[in-house]
């Protein structure tokens, strides 16, 4: 892994947008959640498709961070040109990551995060051989806060799943051609001060 240069995160964006998840109402299931009792066989498929879109989202954000190192240059070095395009390039890729941040990872959260509290789940009592002491044993279990959320955040994400998907896809696709076109401007912009260099 050598995110150290731009044509390597240009790369690994676009293979992100290449194996982006299709969400799948017939895919298997995972086993079932032993952190939170009581989903059903939908949620856990959202989640499993919400947790690979957030995946996708994260790594994401996290090539963006190298961008910062991978064009840095100390100011005297870059011409005017050069530091409007690179402001350009990081006010779009800011963009993108708001837009993920705004309106796609809170339908994901929804889906991944359900609020849960520790309830009791059973209570056994048990009566001492000589009947004077009475025990009583509580279990406890993390159980879902707001069921209804969850399914209804469930159907957002099977419904919307196309429309996620393809936002996801259509930002990181901003992103690889703002990358290009970063690229292709220095390239262009280091060409011309080598050719009026050589006057």
């Amino acid at each position: 892994l050598d995110y150290a240069t731009l044509p390597s995160i240009h790369g690994r964006v676009c293979e992100l947008m290449a194996s982006l998840p299709v969400y799948d109402p017939a895919s298997s299931l995972p086993p079932p959640s032993a952190v939170v009792d009581g989903l059903s066989d939908d949620t856990r498929r959202a989640q499993v498709y919400a947790e690979a879109l957030q995946a996708h989202i994260e790594e994401f954000n996290l090539l963006l961070c190298c961008v910062g190192p991978a064009t840095y240059q100390w100011n005297m070095n870059r011409s005017g040109k050069g530091e409007q395009s690179l402001t350009l390039l990081f006010n779009e890729l800011h963009a993108c990551q708001e837009y993920f941040a705004s309106s796609i990872s809170p339908r994901l959260t929804n889906v991944l995060a359900p609020v849960v509290d520790v309830a009791t789940t059973s209570s056994t009592k048990t009566t001492s051989e000589d009947g004077r002491t009475v025990t009583k044993t509580n279990a406890f279990g993390r159980v879902l806060v707001d069921p209804d959320h969850v399914r209804l955040s469930t159907r957002v994400i099977a419904r919307n799943a196309p429309i996620l998907r393809r936002s996801v896809e259509l930002n990181f696709g901003k992103a690889v051609k703002v990358l290009q076109d970063y690229m292709d401007t220095a390239k262009k912009d280091e060409e011309s001060s080598s050719a009026y260099g050589a006057y």
